[in-house]
């Protein structure tokens, strides 16, 4: 029978060979006992595997077929004997009758042998036995060991999969509540709703013809007031003429010093294409127009979009999203109305965002500077962003037409006829500002500079030094459905700051210091101030400007800046002036992020250490909002699910960032995480772009 090797034993004995007593004559000493006692050491000596691995051959036992084999022999030659020798002499028989007598001994000296090995048999199974239950014990611990480290293990990786889930639990939870609550607001106005459909649609067919009549009447009354008005200029430029050239006969002298002053004052702007306003400010009606039409895209947006289309030619996708993205404003939301204001609507809601429409047109300041039908598209959105602030400068979004049967709910919120949403938000009253100034700059066209212009920026003063002293009982502002304290919002300190109640993002403030609009207010503080002095004339608003912003900024750096353990002095995102900070950004402009874009800069950090630890700190994991992902990394947003990156935010970084390289990468990661679209998203998700917003 086959064997395995590595149990060989002594010299001579083989483990799993049965038969190793002497009828084999393995022994060779002829001594019964001796073997035994030696086949018994070789049996403990021996890998017992053997024995314990259940196989059919035990060592040291012998066959039984073997035994019967001899003593079957054996009978045979008593048999043969019995007959060979049964007529024999006397001799033979008593031969033959010790033969017989040798054979029942030998049978008695082999069952006492096979008695005594089985014993010894049993004796060594009952060691092994023992052995194996102590290492089988042993194996036991070591394997109740490692469970029990295993199981530690398996503990503390559920405790870490537990509280990830709880807090993606708890963000859905909460997103749930938040529709949960929309929904049964939204459910009263269900059933008032569906009673007024059919009276709206009637309504609705009928201002529409005469909306039409209304429209046709009135463009014919616009064309004779601008016939009127020419004439009316005509008339005017030449009485000032005949009177200015009295004046220059008569007072030559005064005239040269005045152009010396003139001259003076130019050069010390230092800004050439800046004009200044000269003559009186121009009057102008408040826009009333409900409709309008398609605005034609001005022939030097188009040529700008060739030329840049040109140099992208090696990069076929980027070209087109380029085509996609810089013609969007003017093709698709742009309107222009009988009376020359323009409304752009942000997108997919049809209503007019302070903040987005000065966005919206802010790239095309570059085509504009030396066309006029560029410029006139930008002067008509200000002036009707002049008006629609002095309709309500705490509202942040407005109606082109008028909506009629407003609920009880809706005017509660200050949802009018007109205010599609009166989210009061300091950033949307800094957006005017802005792209005046902007517009100011590049062009030098004062156009946009008449009474209603300086009305309106006279009223963003007012309203931004109410705001420092901000008092839930006593200001005019609420917002009940989104605001605590029914509607009131939280407690604030005075700060020197002004109060603002939503984020760029229309979400409300957690603290109510919001700390980028309040830097893009200092700026447009300064750029008013500047307005009023070089076009108006008007020293006392210019001060006034300039000691606001000082008083903001101070503010700032006084109550915003917190010295973070890990980047040094950082500016919150938001502050209550009581203590409280809230460490983070948001991707919507102004941010924390935008802060070089803004050109906000302040004596207080004149080395720019403070901006330069804040975008270390919101590039991030330490900020909330900054999102890693298999696709892309960057700025999100609470405005949209957990993970979402916006491709503003990355924008942003590229527009803010030195590193050519850096700029390089975030132009591609847009166009890797368009999902195939080849237009920018809202949001996306950071592993998987196919899913946007």
């Amino acid at each position: 029978k086959k064997h395995n090797k590595r149990t060989v034993g002594k010299r001579g004995h083989v483990p799993g060979i049965n038969i190793c007593l002497f009828l084999e004559k393995t022994c060779r000493t002829g001594d019964i006992t001796q073997h035994t006692t030696t086949h018994n050491n070789c049996t403990r000596k021996t890998d017992r595997d053997t024995m314990r691995g259940g196989r059919d051959i035990e060592h040291g036992r012998p066959r039984l077929g073997a035994v019967l084999l001899y003593i079957g022999a054996l009978a045979a030659v008593f048999y043969l004997g019995s007959h060979v020798f049964v007529t024999g002499p006397s001799e033979d028989r008593q031969r033959l009758s010790a033969i017989e007598e040798q054979l029942t001994a030998v049978r008695q000296e082999v069952t006492d042998q096979l008695q005594q090995h089985h014993r010894l048999v049993h004796g060594m199974r009952q060691e092994a036995t023992a052995d194996d239950e102590k290492n089988l014990a042993k194996v036991r611990g070591e394997l109740s060991d490692k469970w029990a480290e295993l199981s530690k293990n398996k503990n503390a990786d559920r405790a870490e999969l537990e509280r990830m889930i709880a807090e993606e639990v708890d963000d859905v939870v909460l997103q749930l509540s938040d529709a949960k609550t929309q929904i049964q607001q939204l459910s009263g106005l269900q059933s008032k709703y569906d009673s007024v459909q059919t009276q709206i649609k009637q309504v609705r067919e009928e201002a529409r013809s005469q909306q039409q009549a209304f429209d046709k009447q009135s463009r014919e009354y616009q064309d004779q007031i601008k016939t009127l008005q020419q004439q009316l200029s005509l008339v005017t430029n030449n009485n000032n003429n005949n009177n200015n050239n009295n004046n220059n006969n008569n007072n030559n002298n005064n005239n040269n010093n005045n152009n010396n002053n003139n001259g003076n004052s130019n050069s010390n702007t230092g800004k050439s294409n800046r004009g200044k306003k000269s003559g009186t400010i121009k009057k102008r009606q408040a826009s009333t127009a409900t409709s309008g039409s398609k605005a034609k895209i001005p022939a030097a947006i188009t040529d700008e979009l060739e030329t840049v289309a040109t140099r992208l030619k090696n990069r076929p996708k980027l070209e087109k999203m380029w085509r996609n993205t810089y013609i969007n404003t003017i093709d698709t939301t742009t309107l222009q109305l009988p009376d020359g204001t323009v409304h752009i609507f942000t997108g997919d809601i049809p209503a007019l965002w302070l903040r987005d429409s000065s966005a919206q047109v802010h790239h095309y300041l570059h085509a504009a500077e030396s066309d006029p039908e560029t410029q006139q598209l930008i002067i008509g959105l200000i002036q009707r962003q002049a008006d629609l602030i002095l309709l309500d400068p705490y509202a942040n979004a407005y109606r082109l037409e008028h909506l009629k049967n407003l609920g009880q709910y809706d005017r509660r919120d200050g949802k009018t006829e007109q205010i599609w949403e009166r989210k009061y938000e300091v950033d949307s009253l800094c957006y005017y500002l802005w792209i005046s100034y902007e517009f100011w700059s590049i062009t030098g066209n004062t156009e946009i500079f008449d009474d209603r212009w300086m009305m309106a920026a006279k009223l963003i003063l007012e309203v931004w030094k109410r705001e420092q002293n901000h008092d839930p009982e006593t200001s005019p502002y609420k917002f009940h459905s989104e605001m605590p304290a029914a509607g009131k919002g939280a407690s604030t300190g005075y700060t020197g700051m002004t109060w603002s109640g939503f984020r760029p993002s229309d979400d409300a403030c957690q603290y109510n210091y919001l700390v980028p609009s309040n830097m893009f207010a200092v700026v447009v503080l300064r750029y008013l101030s500047e307005i009023a002095t070089q076009v108006y004339g008007d020293s006392a608003t210019a001060q006034t400007a300039s000691d606001l912003a000082k008083q903001i900024d101070d503010g700032i750096h006084e109550y915003a800046v917190v010295n973070h353990p890990e980047f040094g002095k950082i500016y919150a995102y938001e502050t209550n002036g009581l203590g409280a900070h809230n460490l983070m950004d948001d991707a919507n402009v102004p941010s924390l992020l935008s802060i070089p874009y803004m050109k906000y800069k302040s004596d207080h950090d004149p080395t720019e250490e403070i901006t330069k630890n804040t975008r270390k700190f919101i590039l991030s994991p330490k900020n909330p909002y900054y999102f890693q992902g298999k696709a892309a990394n960057g700025i999100g947003s609470p405005h949209t699910p957990h993970g979402m990156i916006w491709h503003i935010s990355l924008v942003m970084q590229a527009l803010t960032s030195t590193d050519t390289e850096e700029i390089n990468m975030l132009i591609d990661k847009c166009l890797e995480t368009d999902a195939d679209k080849d237009y920018m998203h809202e949001g996306f998700n950071a592993n998987f772009p196919q899913h946007f917003t």
